[in-house]
């Protein structure tokens, strides 16, 4: 006669018993939910706007504008590189809860941290300049990408000089190249209406390959007397929404 076997009672916090099967094969489970990262960040990205379980205080500053974001360190730093150093590093913001950031619009770093917690951004062409420059300085690769995959379907006679310096001058060298290619391109409509300021614009950002094509429009701008200048500067703070 045997005796059937009682099941451990439930002390509350403990688990029930239960009798598992034998397992002789020798297969495993092999099982990926593929939304779950996006859904995670999602959840996180709840917890910022409520404000819940943030470990970090920005305060970013530009010229007499001031607002403050509440943000996790972690996922700030999963996705650029200057912000893992500096909470992983030997630095005193490592520890810090507080963090002053400073030449950088509240509307840019507002879109940052947007693009840290969603994948997303979302940038009009009036500031498009700036959060190209702030994803650069914080190495935000996917977002300057963006940007600068931005400007180049939008380079036009009376931009693209200013914005192939500009790219130049932040270390966007595709960007650069892309504005050097359409100045090639299209030399003859940017020159047929400019004058010598325009041409010395187009030698800072290309003096070597586009030496011939100056010295030839030069020629062709000391004949005309109303020659007017084209519009190719960028003027940053003008363009800051």
């Amino acid at each position: 006669m045997t005796c059937a076997r009682r099941r451990k009672p439930n002390t509350g916090g403990d688990f029930p018993a239960f009798a598992v099967p034998s397992m002789k094969s020798h297969g495993y489970l092999d099982y990926t939910i593929e939304s779950h990262p996006s859904k995670a960040l999602e959840r996180m990205d709840e917890f910022r706007r409520h404000d819940q379980l943030c470990d970090l205080i920005l305060h970013v500053t530009y010229k007499d504008q001031r607002e403050e974001f509440r943000v996790h360190k972690l996922v700030l730093a999963s996705c650029s590189p200057y912000f893992k150093a500096m909470f992983t590093g030997d630095f005193k913001e490592c520890h810090a809860s507080e963090v002053t950031i400073r030449d950088v619009a509240p509307c840019v770093m507002q879109r940052l941290i947007e693009f840290a917690y969603t994948a997303r951004v979302t940038v009009g062409e009036k500031c498009v300049l700036h959060v190209l420059l702030a994803a650069t300085r914080y190495q935000m690769e996917d977002v300057a990408k963006a940007c600068c995959d931005f400007l180049a379907k939008n380079l036009e006679p009376a931009n693209v000089i200013g914005i192939a310096n500009f790219a130049e001058q932040i270390g966007c060298k595709e960007l650069h190249e892309r504005g050097r290619e359409y100045i090639n391109t299209h030399f003859n409509k940017l020159s047929i209406n400019g004058d010598k300021e325009f041409l010395d614009d187009v030698s800072k950002v290309s003096p070597y390959p586009l030496t011939p094509l100056i010295a030839v429009a030069v020629n062709q701008t000391d004949e005309r007397e109303d020659a007017g200048p084209l519009p190719v500067k960028v003027d940053l703070d003008q363009t800051i929404i």
